[in-house]
């Protein structure tokens, strides 16, 4: 009875087995609709922005996908406008994959307005069509008449170090700080020349009055070597009496020349490693000048 039992189940097995291995699978693909990035930055004299919007999986039939503009800090129609779709709706038909939202962006060039912002959202009118994960993308528009424009680009000039007193010809280059809305500070590279790659750029406000660029004390300027925690900016005051000053730079309009003020250079703040060993990595002498290339 028993031996009967155990034919009968591995038969049935093998039944189910046979079953199972006859079976078709078929895959079923969704179509969406999505953009392929979140963000879009630009010059104000762009004209004009073509944005993909891409649709997985098309079949053949109809699919409207509604597009949507959202003013921030950019006003809709003053600062941009939406050229195309004009209705605001994308239509698919056959198999097309990829149209363009095409956006008109007015320039204000010879006018500082500011950094101006907007966004786009996609949702879909088509019954069986979602959207992806991709459903919202940013839009960024430069000004470029930014109020600093005159201090930024290269410099050259002349820094002595305090040690050794080597001459060392240095290269500043500064430009815009990006994440400044107050468009005061802008983003200053090579005041450590001695550590090439291994200096820092370092942030600096331009103060319109006294014509100074102020270097706060205490940002990073080197990356540390093994046993330091990190190198620091540091100022003193012109008889090396007084140290944590701000480092200061002066813009000479009469002959379009920066000249640092004070000496500088950068203090290591040591770690366990080197619990005695914190000091001056590099220190330059004040008055050095440099000119607009």
């Amino acid at each position: 009875m028993k031996r009967n039992i155990l034919i009968f189940a591995a038969l049935a097995l093998t039944l189910l087995l046979s079953v199972s291995c006859n079976r078709e699978y078929k895959y079923e693909p969704t179509t969406y609709a999505t953009l392929y990035t979140t963000s879009f930055s630009f010059d104000e004299t762009v004209g004009e922005v073509k944005v993909p919007v891409l649709l997985n999986n098309p079949t053949g039939k109809e699919v409207q996908i509604a597009i949507k503009l959202i003013p921030d800090s950019a006003e809709k129609d003053i600062d941009y406008e939406l050229t195309s779709p004009e209705n605001g709706i994308l239509k698919f038909s056959g198999d097309t994959d990829s149209l363009a939202v095409v956006i008109g962006i007015n320039s204000f060039e010879g006018t500082f307005t500011g950094g101006k912002s907007f966004s786009m959202e996609i949702s879909s009118l088509t019954d069986g069509v979602s959207v992806g994960n991709i459903s919202t993308a940013k839009f960024s528009i430069k000004d470029l008449d930014h109020p600093l424009t005159f201090l930024m680009g290269t410099w050259t000039g002349t820094l002595i170090d305090v040690f050794e007193g080597y001459e060392i010809p240095t290269e500043l280059t500064i430009s815009e700080d990006t994440e400044d809305p107050t468009y005061k500070n802008v983003v200053v590279e090579g005041l450590d020349p001695m550590n090439g790659d291994f200096a820092e750029a370092i942030i600096g406000t331009y103060n319109s009055e006294t014509k100074e660029i102020v270097f706060a004390a205490k940002q990073t300027l080197v990356t540390p070597p093994e046993g330091y925690e990190v190198g620091l900016l540091m100022g003193w005051n012109e008889t090396f009496s007084e140290l944590n000053k701000d480092m200061i730079m002066i813009y000479k309009e009469a002959d379009k020349t920066l000249t640092i003020t004070n000496p500088y250079g950068a203090w290591l703040e040591s770690t366990g490693f080197a619990p005695n060993q914190a000091g001056f990595y590099s220190l330059y002498k004040n008055k050095a000048v440099f000119s607009k290339q």
